[in-house]
């Protein structure tokens, strides 16, 4: 088993596009976890924030993705997008949001070395999107115990 200058720079290109969406992830998440502890912001509205900015935080991470397997898909031999018609860059974005959530609707595959984005990307996307789950649970935990205690 021989890896090919394209192999490397498949991991190299996937590795990166990790770190970006994480590093994202946290920083967008820590930010918004100040600001919904600030006083002037209304329960219901901080709810509203906190789902929407995960959403687009999400939706960034997923063209991120596709970026990456769009330029991974430049190098030679490091495989294709097996689709019933010619791919464009929202093919390679819908096949980034379903590996993402690893819905995997399998009507668009990868093949060939690309693979290890997909499958790294498939690690990511249900890592990232548990982090936005226990950051919503614990606010909305936040959110019943001030009922709670208004009520008291």
């Amino acid at each position: 088993m021989n890896l090919t200058y394209t192999d490397f720079a498949i991991v190299g290109i996937t590795v990166f596009a990790v770190i970006i969406a994480v590093t994202l992830h946290h920083e967008v998440s820590t930010w918004m976890v100040k600001r919904l502890d600030s006083p002037s912001q209304q329960r219901h509205r901080r709810m509203l924030y906190l789902i929407f900015t995960l959403i687009l935080t999400h939706i960034a991470q997923i063209w991120l993705f596709a970026s990456a397997a769009h330029v991974i898909l430049m190098l030679p031999d490091s495989g294709s997008i097996v689709y019933s018609s010619s791919v464009n860059f929202l093919d390679l974005v819908y096949l980034s949001a379903v590996t993402f959530t690893t819905l995997g609707y399998g009507d668009i595959l990868p093949a060939g070395s690309i693979r290890f984005l997909f499958g790294t990307l498939s690690l990511t996307g249900f890592t990232l999107i548990t982090w936005s789950a226990s950051i919503t649970f614990l606010e909305m935990q936040r959110q019943w115990k001030e009922r709670l205690d208004n009520r008291l």
